[in-house]
């Protein structure tokens, strides 16, 4: 028999290594099977995030054995042409990179606009007077036609912008503080932008919250639009800059047609005045605050580490985000998003002991999840784990349907006849007659009715 392969990498210091891990298509009745790997101890932080566009890599990583100097950078032609961020801790301060997203005109729907890749982070405040490192979670952003400044800013980014990300938590008020990971969705047809759904926690010990929240590119944009900040030498507590302390043309915008026709061909044509100014105020004072102000979800128990999300067509027609979490202690939750909430409706152990999940990855209907010495894969349809009508309704699984002809639980494949589905309600009594209340527990699931 011919597997497919999952290609496995370890970070050795000096001697990286690669394997090819059959991914066994036999499953057990959960839809999961599972491949044991070696493990490198010896690990670098060289590639935290990266994003390719038009072919071009573009590296959220640091420069040194120590990871002393983090950069976002440009790795095309030769090195000395690179584009990469000021060694300034205005631009990075300790940052710990979570994800790198390259998003294109065409899904904004903007045809004067520039490829703009996002880079998602954690780093260490300067904004706040305490003895205590603060920890805020924010996004960069860096255009793709960014060629550097002629004298300033020389092999510089001139585009390089960043803004707090804002997941508040619990109704007590405290914020989430670290980024653990984010996912991008992208729509496969219709005029919808992209969404960003990011995994927050606390940087404080003892408060064991695990938070997710989605964020629109639009809302990032409007930010990195908006008042720059100021941070005052005798004081860090951050300031607006006043408009008419901004100079023209805005500083750290893509090169767009219209500035092309101002005589600003590209960032090299930028004056003096204007690259000074984005050197010294990378940071927007305005947070980027999730969709609907809220987070979908927030737990103190579960403690989230990985995310992915795709887009799953109802029996209806509508559409869901259904959102696959990876958790630290080695589970993986499904949740699927009804309206401004994310709601947890299985909880499968990936491993057969705890250990954290480290990576995940959807392909075609399989996701795939590994650790640092497993990889195991998941199937995304597999309706058959759901034995009864109850069981298939309760599960709110988009891709899964009732068939009273076969009676069992079907992927629905947008067939329509004989089959019932209820995402929103779970309403189990009216769909299922034949089980008196619809009652009935999620069994190997876990969840009771």
């Amino acid at each position: 028999m011919v597997y497919p392969k999952a290609v496995t990498c370890s970070r050795a210091v000096s001697t990286p290594q690669s394997e090819r891990a059959p991914v066994p298509s036999d499953m057990d009745r959960s839809g999961r099977a599972e491949v044991r790997l070696g493990y490198a101890e010896k690990r670098t932080p060289f590639l935290e995030s990266h994003g390719v566009i038009r072919g071009v890599l573009y590296v959220a990583t640091v420069r040194n054995y120590l990871g002393t100097e983090p950069i976002i950078s440009r790795a095309v032609g030769r090195a000395e042409d690179w584009i990469r961020t000021e060694t300034l801790p205005s631009w990075l301060n300790a940052p710990a990179f979570a994800a790198a997203v390259a998003l294109s005109p065409a899904e904004w729907g903007d045809e004067d606009g520039d490829d703009e890749i996002y880079f998602f982070f954690t780093e260490t405040s300067r904004a706040f007077d305490s003895y205590e490192r603060i920890k805020v979670p924010r996004v960069a952003r860096v255009c793709a036609g960014d060629l550097g400044g002629r004298k300033t800013l020389q092999h510089r980014w001139t585009t390089f912008l960043k803004a707090d990300l804002l997941c508040p938590g619990p109704e007590h008020g405290r914020a989430s503080s670290v980024l653990q990971d984010v996912a991008i969705l992208r729509p496969e047809h219709g005029s919808e932008t992209p969404i960003f759904y990011g995994i927050f926690s606390s940087q404080w010990e003892g408060a064991a919250i695990s938070a997710v929240c989605a964020f629109r590119p639009q809302d990032i944009r409007t930010v990195l639009s908006g008042p720059f900040r100021e941070l005052k030498h005798d004081c860090n507590r951050g300031l607006p800059v006043m408009d008419n302390d901004v100079p023209q043309p805005r500083p750290g915008e893509c090169i767009t047609n219209n500035m092309k026709l101002q005589q600003f061909g590209s960032s090299l044509s930028l004056p003096d005045r204007v690259l000074t100014f984005i050197r010294d105020h990378p940071l927007m004072d305005r947070p980027v605050f999730p969709t609907d102000d809220h987070p979908l979800l927030v737990t103190t128990d579960t403690a989230y580490l990985r995310v992915v999300a795709h887009r799953v067509t109802s029996l209806s027609g509508k559409e869901y985000d259904v959102l696959y979490l990876g958790t630290e202690d080695g589970h993986l939750h499904r949740a699927v998003r009804i309206g401004a909430q994310l709601s947890v409706l299985e909880d499968l152990a990936l491993f057969p002991g705890p250990q954290p999940v480290e990576s995940m990855k959807l392909y075609q209907s399989w996701l795939l999840v590994g650790s640092r010495t497993e990889v195991t894969q998941v199937s995304t349809t597999n309706c058959g784990r759901l034995q009864s009508c109850s069981e298939c309704i309760l599960a709110q699984d988009p891709v899964c349907a009732w068939s009273f002809r076969l009676d069992a639980c079907v992927a629905h494949a947008g067939e329509h006849g004989g089959l019932v589905q209820d995402i929103e309600s779970a309403d189990v009594s009216s769909l299922c007659p034949k089980e008196p209340g619809g009652l009935y527990g999620l069994g190997e699931c876990g969840w009771s009715g």
